[in-house]
């Protein structure tokens, strides 16, 4: 076997192992009724499901609108460390499952945080661009 048969090897089982630890992960949150979406709709208004469209990763996720303060926070620290700032995003927004639910897959993929904030910027405008045009 050569050198690069057995990196091979190696990446592939390494890929295999992600995927079911992402799975399992995943798979211990279950989805939320009917009933408590609604109750959550009556205490923060508009609620927000935010799902992976990764084949190797379902996980769904549900948050409320962030608000202002949330924004203001996000802003401040995100030219200090903008992973912490798209983590406090999240977790300042998270309804569920809580953030104990996930820190194993987010300790095991810390990047997930970045589309999850992404999405959660779009929703409230923050990606929206604009052209400026002297007149």
């Amino acid at each position: 076997m050569t050198k690069n048969t057995e990196v091979e090897i190696v990446e592939a089982a390494t890929v295999v192992n992600a995927k079911a630890v992402n799975k399992e992960l995943a798979a211990e949150i279950p989805e939320p009724i009917t009933e408590q979406i609604n109750q959550w709709k009556a205490q923060y208004g508009e609620v927000y499901k935010i799902s992976s469209d990764n084949d190797d990763l379902e996980l769904t996720l549900y948050f409320r609108k962030p608000l202002r303060q949330h924004l203001s926070r996000f802003t401040k620290s995100v030219m200090g460390d903008s992973l912490k700032a798209m983590h406090n995003l999240v977790q300042d927004t998270l309804i569920y499952p809580d953030m104990a639910a996930i820190a194993p897959l987010l300790t095991e993929k810390p990047g997930l945080i970045v589309p999850i904030g992404t999405q959660l910027q779009e929703i409230v405008g923050t990606n929206n661009s604009f052209l400026a045009k002297k007149l």
